[in-house]
């Protein structure tokens, strides 16, 4: 039954185009992907620098007095 639906495929030169664009586009992800974490690990670094009372002179109640 099926065999006999057409099915319209694209010249092989835009076949080609759809790819290129899709690999940039991972491409492009990756990219994303690395510089979101890295922007996690710089957030976690300076909140923990930022929340460490422990190199102040006494914990989080000194600095409340």
């Amino acid at each position: 039954m099926y065999s006999q639906f057409r099915i319209p495929v694209p010249p092989m030169e835009i076949q080609e185009e759809i790819v290129r664009v899709l690999d940039s586009f991972a491409e492009l992800e990756a990219e994303l992907e690395a510089e979101l974490e890295a922007r996690k690990a710089q957030y976690a670094y300076y909140r923990d620098k930022l929340l460490d009372f422990s190199s102040r002179g006494g914990g989080a109640s000194d600095a409340i007095r």
